[in-house]
């Protein structure tokens, strides 16, 4: 009897305390509403508490700010447990908050939570760090490090070449077989590793060495005094040079598996420009198919659904609205990147909407170019988007070169579904759906 009335005591308890809390929030939702004016748009009701807690469970929170966005359209501002959000559901507001000089200063800091101070030792990466001097000079270094550029391009493409020519020899075993390529993929696009190995004679030197290097340079002691921003930088870039280029790489060939036109097109253009030899950087300009097919797979996977996070340092009037300091900025770019008002078919791989009517790719200024930010914008864009993209380009171009990409014989065909929620499609980063299929050796003519 004692336990039933010590269960029951408890429960009332519970229910009191949840009913207590509850109340304190809706006091400070109505007190926040009614000293602030002029807010964006968004829902300002219980239940989108309840929604943001089921969302975040099942990690659909994606699919939750595309339906705020049909409802309030290019703005989208919440208040969840105290914290302000404020989504950005279009590409043009984004440039015009991330980009313009007008507030760019004052959305270029990340907010400060525990999760990234826990994996990115207390902020000292490049993607949780503060904008300050020091994260600027990581950023140059960032840059300097990876070197596409002079030299440091041919170095870039013999190291490819290398990996590739190791790749194609691991494959030669299993032409015609269904294998799990994806996996095999995955494992070279890790290449960047290479230029992570300590130096040898006549090989590149690695960048811990250069690390060492710069620390006792003038205005570097920092590293020196604190070994958990070298250790921090190299683990930024693992995540800006192999993860943002990973799952591009994948979606390509899962999408070209499923579109086998779109891969007889691109393999004549292959052809024509690059011909048997080893392709190099410098072919990309004169290959708008590949580029356009690229562009075309960052839109529809979107890898990052709400990228960009950022803090408002202080009260920005825009647009006759106010967003108030403290409040977070996500990028709603999973919502543009698909809008069937700007992208038709938006669910459709169509490499062809980012072609001209004479075959070229239409510039970087085109309203549907702009309408894509798949690594964000302003002073905390992706620092890997270029090497991103060059590798991306390196490793289709030489794979299509050499084999041809065919649906898998003893199983179904994984489509090119990236609306799905499945397990790998969950989380920060949309990983690609595992996948088989079948290489053949390309018998070219002529």
């Amino acid at each position: 009897m004692v336990e039933i009335l010590f269960q029951s005591g408890t429960s009332t308890y519970l229910i009191l305390s949840v009913l207590l809390a509850l109340t304190v929030y809706a006091i400070f939702l109505w007190l926040f509403n009614k000293t602030v004016k002029n807010l964006p748009p968004g829902p300002r009701d219980w239940a989108t508490t309840w929604k943001i807690m089921k969302a975040t469970k099942e990690q659909t929170m994606h699919e939750l700010a595309i339906e705020w966005a049909r409802r309030y359209g290019p703005l989208t501002f919440i208040t969840y447990l105290g914290q302000k959000i404020l989504y950005l559901n279009s590409a043009d507001i984004t440039r015009q908050l991330l980009a313009s000089d007008e507030s760019k200063f004052l959305l270029a800091d990340r907010p400060e939570i525990t999760p990234s101070k826990l994996a990115a030792y207390n902020g000292k990466d490049l993607v949780f760090s503060k904008y300050d001097a020091i994260m600027k000079k990581k950023r140059r270094l960032f840059h300097n490090v990876l070197h596409l550029y002079g030299d440091g391009i041919e170095k870039f493409e013999n190291v490819v070449s290398g990996e590739m020519d190791r790749l194609m020899t691991e494959l030669e075993q299993f032409e015609n077989q269904d294998i799990e390529f994806w996996r095999y993929l995955a494992r070279s696009l890790k290449i960047v590793i290479y230029i992570l190995r300590t130096w040898v004679p006549d090989k590149p030197r690695g960048i811990a060495d250069l690390l060492f290097d710069i620390e006792n340079k003038p205005g570097y002691q920092w590293m020196e005094e604190d070994s958990q921003h070298a250790i921090a930088f190299l683990m930024s870039l693992f995540w800006s040079a192999h993860l943002t280029s990973r799952a591009t790489v994948l979606g390509v060939f899962l999408c070209l598996l499923n579109y086998p036109a779109v891969t007889k097109k691109l393999q004549e253009e292959i052809d024509h420009i690059v011909g048997d030899r080893l392709p190099k950087l410098e072919d990309k300009s004169n290959m708008p198919y590949m580029e356009a097919t690229i562009i075309e797979t960052l839109r529809l996977i979107s890898q990052v659904p709400a990228c960009g996070l950022r803090t408002c340092s202080e009260n920005i009037n825009f647009d006759g609205m106010t967003i108030p300091k403290g409040t977070r900025i996500m990028i709603n770019n999973w919502f543009f990147h698909h809008n069937e008002d700007i992208f038709e078919d938006p669910w459709t791989f169509k490499p062809e909407r980012f072609l001209d009517d004479n075959g070229g790719l239409l510039p970087p200024d085109h309203p549907l170019r702009k309408s894509l930010l798949p690594f964000g914008i302003g002073l905390r864009s992706c620092p890997g988007e270029i090497f991103a993209r060059s590798r991306v380009f390196m490793f289709v171009t030489l794979i299509l070169q050499k084999y041809d990409i065919l649906p898998p014989v003893n199983e179904k065909l994984v489509l090119a579904d990236f609306q799905a929620n499945h397990e790998d499609a969950r989380g920060f980063i949309r990983q690609v759906q595992p996948y088989k299929c079948r290489l053949q050796r390309r018998q070219r003519t002529g």
